[in-house]
């Protein structure tokens, strides 16, 4: 799953991959591997549009909604990308996200 923020300058932060349970969320300065720790939600293409997650010094919290089918995926127009940091700061991203699935080799 691949996720931007919603606003301007619509920066692409977040991919997701429920098949090895990673992924790599773009914090701002610096790429962080991140592990899925739970996922629940309508699965399309083999990814849940609701994801908790956790990084070295964060926890991840997606939620995307209003799924549009497109060709070979989906299309999420809303949602919001909560990020605690490990001194329990919260911080809340408009987000925009679109899943895909290639099962080609």
């Amino acid at each position: 799953m691949f996720v931007w923020e919603r606003a301007a300058p619509n920066r692409f932060i977040l991919f997701t991959q429920s098949r090895t349970g990673a992924g790599v969320w773009y914090d701002g300065s610096k790429s962080v591997s991140v592990t899925i720790d739970a996922a629940s939600g309508e699965v399309e293409q083999g990814q849940s549009p609701q994801q908790s997650l956790s990084g070295a010094d964060a926890a991840l919290d997606i939620r995307l909604v209003d799924a549009q089918s497109i060709t070979g995926g989906t299309r999420y127009s809303g949602g919001r990308l909560r990020v605690t940091s490990a001194q329990e700061w919260e911080r809340f991203i408009p987000v925009v996200g679109l899943s895909s699935c290639n099962i080609e080799p």
